[in-house]
């Protein structure tokens, strides 16, 4: 997120008596970019529809197949179905970080994160199955620090 736009948003919500003791309490947010992008994608698949408690038990599972490192998407794929099935994926996020692998696999290099509009990132994203408008928005925001 734009500094300035930070600043003018926070700024303006310090008008407010009680918003204001807070934001002179606690520092102004820091947003780093994450250039992991299999791996944001892959969490957001994973936490789709789930209570954030189980989500974070299979994500903590999922990395416990990758000795706690992130993994990459070939490493995704040398794994079998039943071996991801156990750790609590459906099918479904299964087959979806399956498309999303074989897209960073063989489609990614048509896109630059850095350069390209949202726009431009959005559309290619959303052909993911399993990949929708809000996944999109959300790794526009918090892993790219695009608004």
């Amino acid at each position: 997120m734009e500094k300035n736009i930070l600043k003018q948003s926070i700024d303006f919500l310090a008008k407010d008596k009680k918003l204001k003791t807070l934001i002179e309490k606690y520092p102004y947010p820091k947003f780093m970019p994450d250039d992991n992008y299999f791996n944001a994608l892959s969490k957001s698949i994973i936490y789709q529809q789930l209570s954030g408690k189980v989500a974070k038990i299979i994500y903590t599972r999922f990395l416990t197949l990758f000795k706690k490192e992130i993994p990459t998407p070939g490493q995704y794929l040398a794994f079998e179905n039943h071996q991801l099935k156990s750790i609590g994926l459906s099918k479904q996020k299964i087959d979806y970080i399956n498309n999303l692998s074989n897209f960073f696999i063989k489609d990614s290099n048509n896109i630059n994160f850095k350069t390209e509009s949202e726009k431009e990132i959005g559309r290619e994203l959303i052909k993911i199955k399993g990949i929708g408008q809000w996944t999109v928005d959300m790794f526009m925001m918090f892993t790219l620090c695009k608004t």
